[in-house]
């Protein structure tokens, strides 16, 4: 379990909200904007610059970022709250891989790691399910700090994109 922060656009707030119910099914406390002003919230200049800092304040009290970069956007604000939580050493983790920014490990001897086939038929099955254990995408030798989605059509990109091929799963 732990305490993250979602980042990303807020034209992104249907993948804010179901992100933030996935990774709270996983267990962990999920931090969140409170408007969303490029889906309709109306905001000054004035409370976008006080938004802005507050965010960095949550980000502060988080052990990592989950940063919403749906077909790879990243703007300003995001880009700005991507380098303060480097500054700060938080985990940085992406909803759609930023290869660049992707870190490796080696896997651990206790989760147990599969296919990327197997673990959507595990999610199928609904032998997986959030609040069991969590999954990181994964290379044959190696982990990703990229959390492996619940969500189907999120797992079948990945694999039509060749992103990676296996995952690990941890159980809880």
């Amino acid at each position: 379990m732990g305490i993250i922060t979602l980042c990303g656009s807020t034209k992104f707030k249907d993948d804010f909200e179901r992100i933030n119910k996935e990774l709270t099914l996983q267990g962990n406390v999920v931090i969140t904007v409170a408007f969303f002003a490029h889906s309709g919230d109306s905001i000054t200049e004035e409370q976008k610059q006080l938004l802005d800092k507050i965010h960095k304040a949550k980000i502060d009290l988080s052990d990592s970022i989950f940063v919403i970069n749906k077909n790879d956007y990243i703007g300003s604000s995001t880009k700005s709250e991507i380098e303060y939580a480097k500054k700060t050493n938080k985990k940085i983790i992406f909803m759609e891989n930023a290869k660049k920014a992707i870190k490796f490990e080696p896997i651990p001897s206790y989760g147990d790691h599969m296919s990327i086939q197997k673990y959507l038929k595990n999610i199928e099955d609904r032998t997986f399910i959030p609040y069991d254990g969590y999954g990181y995408y994964a290379t044959e030798d190696k982990i990703s700090d990229v959390l492996a989605s619940f969500d189907e059509y999120s797992i079948k990109k990945v694999i039509s994109n060749k992103e990676f091929d296996y995952v690990v799963w941890f159980n809880r």
